[in-house]
């Protein structure tokens, strides 16, 4: 069972300086109370199938967030050829979680010390950006965009104070240019750096019981992860080949497994040191005959991550491809008919493998 209020706000005022320039300026406000209790009624069987003995416990998980977020953004045309934006966010965050795990043992329901906890924390964000769209000829156009981004982050729990405590600023520059060749061809390239910051589902903590000695639960140490991306596109027609590099440093993944001082298994979300990806990306239609047309989509990839939150550190490299297609018919000036379906080869989820896996859709 999971009950949640929510409530919202929003703010939107704009202001048309002229018929160049524009002022808009956007508050917004959300408050969220979610509580999730979880009863387990647990046997226990010996290897012939016999009952042995049962438990019981419980866990009880209340979550309250408060978001406000406030945004002023400047656009402006300069020239025919020039357009720029300045701009400015700030976003303030607060959330208190208490987990309560407890088992039903003789005298009574007693809390287990080693997953229960409560824990508070704010989260303050300002940033400010400025960008460009210059058109530097008839088939030339070019994107540039500067973002300054500072955040505070403290968290403490009822045991330890600063549990997190950070202050950092950073800087997210990107690049786009656009050439058109001819009516046929073009190209693009661009370079990006960007942040993902863990979600509140990911940090808070909680304990979603799988069986007695495997549970998921949050990582409020979570770091946000930082990406470097390159792109280098040509298109021809319909024809799309694509060739993409990324590096995300603490790159998050989900649900990581590991064992923990009670020699249970806690999947939760954790930090990879760094994840590289290559890929090459190839799409293209193919009209068969009239009445029958395809449109097809590649991607072959190498990934890479090491992974230093284990006892010992980890890394893994791998190659793969994915797949997927839709065919279309035209049964009759009333009637078609589609196929369509996909595969993704074994791939890598943080330290795990996943396993081939596919679909076909039929309409």
């Amino acid at each position: 069972k999971n009950d949640c209020l929510r409530l919202l706000g929003k703010t939107h005022l704009r202001h048309d300086i002229n018929v160049n320039f524009s002022l808009t300026v956007d508050l917004d406000g959300i408050n969220y109370n979610s509580s999730n209790p979880n009863e387990y009624f647990q046997d226990f069987y010996n290897t012939q199938g016999n009952p042995q003995t049962n438990e019981q416990l419980r866990s009880r998980k209340d979550t309250g967030i408060d978001i406000f977020t406030s945004a002023i953004d400047f656009t402006g045309k300069i020239s025919d050829k020039v357009t720029v934006e300045f701009g400015a966010k700030g976003s303030f965050t607060a959330l208190d979680n208490d987990i309560v795990v407890e088992r039903l043992e003789t005298g009574g329901w007693n809390a287990d010390d080693g997953l229960t906890v409560y824990a508070e924390m704010y989260e303050n964000i300002g940033a400010g950006y400025t960008s460009a769209t210059i058109k530097a000829s008839d088939k030339l156009d070019l994107q540039l965009g500067l973002r300054y981004e500072h955040t505070l982050t403290n968290i403490d729990t009822e045991t330890e104070k600063d549990v997190v405590d950070r202050n950092y600023g950073k800087w997210f520059p990107s690049i786009f240019f656009n050439h058109k060749i001819n009516k046929d061809n073009s190209w693009v390239a661009s370079y990006s750096r960007r942040i993902t910051r863990p979600s509140f589902f990911q940090l808070a903590p909680f304990v979603i019981f799988n069986d007695p000695n495997n549970f998921y639960s949050g990582n409020i140490s979570l770091l946000p992860s930082f990406t470097n991306a390159l792109k280098l596109e040509y298109r021809h027609k319909a024809i799309l080949l694509s060739l993409q590099y990324s590096r995300d440093e603490n790159s998050i993944s989900l649900f990581q497994p590991e064992i923990n001082d009670g020699n249970q298994q806690v999947s939760t979300a954790q930090n990879l040191s760094y994840r590289d990806n290559f890929s090459v990306v190839l799409s293209f239609p193919i009209q068969v005959t009239e009445w029958w047309e395809m449109q097809l989509n590649g991607i072959g990839s190498i990934n890479k991550i090491k992974a230093t939150y284990t006892d010992d550190p980890i890394s893994l490299t791998i190659q793969s491809f994915s797949f997927n297609g839709v065919q279309k018919f035209k049964i009759s000036k009333t009637i078609t008919g589609e196929i369509s379906g996909f595969y993704q080869s074994r791939n890598l989820l943080g330290i795990m493998e996943t396993k081939p896996f596919g679909g076909l859709d039929l309409g």
